[in-house]
């Protein structure tokens, strides 16, 4: 079980490293955690709910979102940031997919052999 959860570890880090680059080191920062279009969200308010920035997806590959950060006019304004926004990154948790795994039971086999004021 211990060697299948590490293996798991393992394999969810490597995912995430290709999709979402790996951190430190790089050339470029860490869109979603530091740098000058998390503190322009935050700025400008752009959410109502700070957490929802950090939840959407980029439409684009990183370097391309970066290419066109760089292109917007300095100092940036609340509408170039929001048309910058809307053009490269997703609704928030738009790239999560629905999906219910195969062996699902409502009342899985465990439950039923609970006593009854236990659940």
């Amino acid at each position: 079980r211990e060697a299948s959860a590490s293996a798991l570890s393992n394999f969810l880090a490597a995912e995430s490293m290709q999709l979402f680059g790996a951190r430190g080191g790089g050339a470029t920062p860490d869109i979603w955690c530091e740098g000058p279009i998390l503190q322009a969200v935050h700025q400008f308010n752009l959410y109502k709910d700070c957490k929802d920035f950090v939840d959407s997806p980029l439409r684009v590959d990183p370097a391309e979102a970066w290419k066109r950060w760089n292109a917007l006019p300095k100092p940036v304004t609340e509408d170039s940031v929001r048309t910058f926004i809307k053009g490269a990154f997703g609704e928030p948790g738009s790239e999560l997919l629905p999906w219910s795994p195969p062996d699902y039971r409502e009342r899985p086999e465990l439950l039923e052999r609970l006593p009854q004021g236990e659940v």
